[in-house]
């Protein structure tokens, strides 16, 4: 990438990353500033903590843990103390 950057201003961008193999669109997303992670807010009907730890309570999801696989199926694991 600084290869390219240095040959661009003499040959132009095209030129210089077909002579380097080099993808234009790599160049100009290599050049954009990296994005800021924001924080989600919380949706307003979201529980606060302790409710949030009632239910899980109440339902008998204490030790487990509930997650979707890659090809989306839900998936239960029991953690082990």
């Amino acid at each position: 990438m600084i290869a390219v950057d240095d040959a661009t201003p003499t040959l132009g961008a095209a030129p210089a990353c077909r002579v380097l193999g080099l993808s234009r669109a790599s160049l100009y997303r290599g050049r954009r500033p990296a994005a800021v992670a924001r924080l989600r807010p919380a949706p307003p009907r979201a529980l606060d903590p302790i409710e949030r730890q009632r239910v899980t309570a109440t339902i008998g999801l204490n030790g487990i843990s509930l997650a979707r696989t890659s090809d989306g199926e839900p998936h239960m694991r029991v953690r082990r103390e």
